[in-house]
């Protein structure tokens, strides 16, 4: 155990805690980093987009003096391929062999730079070199193999040539990778499984029983099946996942910087039924044109467990009605209820959200579109309850005031819009609603039929995302209504950003559960100097 747990103090990744695992025909735990070369290139792409590009190009100069001008070629090392560290699990963790490997173009040029240094590697027969380190009571080895120069400790027999690992099985083929990790979970030993969830269940009984000053009664209840929640997704993730992974990606030549983190179930496990149930959402939607953000959530329930959700929705409908003393109002409750039960009832989750973009007035629109079965029934089951509106309310709200498509259009007035909400809206914005067979579509704005035009609900369901998120950070300045926002994005981007200025995040089911985030360099920039400026600095 002692010994992987110096493989992961020397990588620096992940806590000694986790380190012990099992022989493994794969390993349990890979590390990448992007080549010397690609590095010092990411370092001066991020000091440009801060401004402070001079300062590393000084960089250079450094690694010329210490190479003697000759660069990392000087000392054996392969500037232009991945850095790489891996652990392979045994059980118990007495004797789990684990190196990081450094690539290399020349042996003896590697090992001439010792001459200059205190140290000097020995050469074993079995070529490998160990090296006493001083003042520590750890000895290091290293050998050459691969084209690679692989390095352990504590004890040589962890890059015995049978235990190496050949780079091309730890590679992730993706050369805008800066930085990526897997875990193979289904390498982690039970018993070492069973070790973590212990300490886990004994430091979450802790915070459960743990009084928090001024909670009530129901916040505690509340606090505590979270943590019990919380508890029981680690445990299944132990037992059922097979990897997770995570990586950050620079790509200079696209102007992208991304994230992502991926988690996947071992197979015929709840956990992967669960991931692949993740994966069938649709849409009806699509993002407005050049909206300045757009958020969307599509989620379908599990086929198996929609009787079950079908009952609940009869029984909270029937309930509910029950309640209700007035029967004019109790009639038409059911009758709106009855009109949405087939949506609840259907199991489909699909709304979006959007911002749409300034019109000629530099005024904007928010639209909200939610897929429906029963839109038109819908409609009509909200008329007949406007009935039961007081007649002041009725005198604002305006029916089949237009059309979009084949939709019709309602108004409802808006008459005491603040000052931010004129600025954003202008003085004539309203509530709108229409309704199609499918959908069922908000907005609030002073002209939003451009705006529901470009959801195009009339269109055939598309595969989509669990959750998406994504706007234009220079739509999104000019709504600030703090002008150095617009301005600083006008110097940024300038008048035409042509989707240099994007950010979008992602969370999808399917094979695995896959969280990407990407931003454009020039949006990082923006939101960099924004920081700046709003901090004072």
């Amino acid at each position: 155990m002692r010994r992987f747990a110096w493989l992961l103090a020397l990588v620096g990744m992940i806590p000694a805690p986790l380190c012990a695992q099992p022989k493994a025909v794969e390993p349990a735990l890979v590390v990448q980093l992007k080549s010397l070369d690609g590095m010092l290139g990411d370092l001066k792409y991020f000091a440009n987009l801060a401004g402070q590009g001079d300062q590393v190009a000084q960089v250079d100069g450094l690694i010329d003096a210490w190479t003697e001008s000759k660069g990392p070629a000087g000392w054996g090392i392969d500037a232009g391929r991945p850095i790489l560290a891996y652990g392979i699990a045994t059980p118990g963790g007495t004797d789990s062999p684990f190196a990081v490997m450094i690539p290399v173009t020349n042996e003896a040029a590697f090992l001439k730079v010792f001459e200059s240094l205190p140290v000097k590697p020995e050469k074993g027969k079995d070529n490998i070199f160990s090296v006493e380190i001083p003042n520590s009571p750890i000895q290091v080895y290293f050998r050459f193999a691969n084209k690679y120069l692989y390095i352990t400790g504590i004890d040589r027999d962890n890059i015995a040539e049978a235990k190496l690992v050949a780079p091309e099985k730890l590679t992730a083929g993706d050369a805008s990778r800066l930085l990526g990790i897997s875990v193979r979970l289904d390498k982690i030993p039970d018993d070492w499984k069973q070790l973590a969830l212990s300490q886990m269940e004994r430091k979450m009984a802790e915070l459960k029983d743990e009084p928090k000053r001024g909670e009530s009664p129901e916040q505690a209840r509340m606090r505590r099946q979270g943590i019990d929640m919380t508890a029981q997704v680690i445990k299944t993730v132990l037992s059922e996942g097979r990897a997770f992974d995570m990586h950050f990606s620079v790509d200079r030549a696209n102007d992208d910087i991304g994230m992502g983190f991926a988690l996947d179930g071992k197979p015929e496990t709840f956990m992967k039924t669960a991931i692949s149930a993740l994966g069938t959402g649709k849409t009806k939607f699509a993002p407005a044109r050049d909206s300045a953000f757009h958020a969307g959530v599509n989620l379908s329930v599990p086929v198996m467990f929609r009787p079950l959700l079908a009952t609940l929705i009869d029984s909270g409908v029937k309930d509910t009605a029950a309640r209700e003393t007035d029967a004019n109002k109790r009639e038409a409750m059911t009758r709106l209820f009855t009109a949405i039960a087939p949506t609840l009832k259907a199991g489909v989750l699909d709304v979006h959200l959007a911002a749409g973009s300034p019109n000629a007035a530099g005024k904007y629109n928010f639209v909200a579109g939610l897929g429906v079965e029963n839109g038109m029934g819908i409609e009509a089951a909200v008329k007949s309850t406007l009935g039961q509106l007081p007649e002041a309310e009725r005198a604002n709200i305006k029916l089949d005031v237009s059309k979009v498509g084949e939709m019709n259009l309602h108004q409802v007035k808006v008459n005491d819009l603040d000052d931010d909400g004129k600025r954003l809206f202008g003085n004539e914005a309203s509530a709108w609603a229409a309704f199609a067979p499918s959908a069922m579509m908000l907005g609030f704005g002073a002209e939003p039929a451009s705006t529901f035009q470009g959801m195009n609900p009339g269109g055939a369901p598309q595969d989509a995302p669990l959750l998406v998120l994504e706007g234009s950070i220079s739509r999104l300045a000019a709504m600030d209504k703090d002008p150095k926002s617009k301005e600083l994005a006008n110097k940024v981007f300038g008048a035409s950003p042509s989707g240099t200025d994007r950010f979008r995040v992602s969370l999808e089911g399917g094979a695995k559960l896959d969280l990407k985030m990407s931003i454009k360099g020039l949006a990082f920039k923006y939101l960099a100097q924004i920081g700046e400026q709003k901090k004072g600095i």
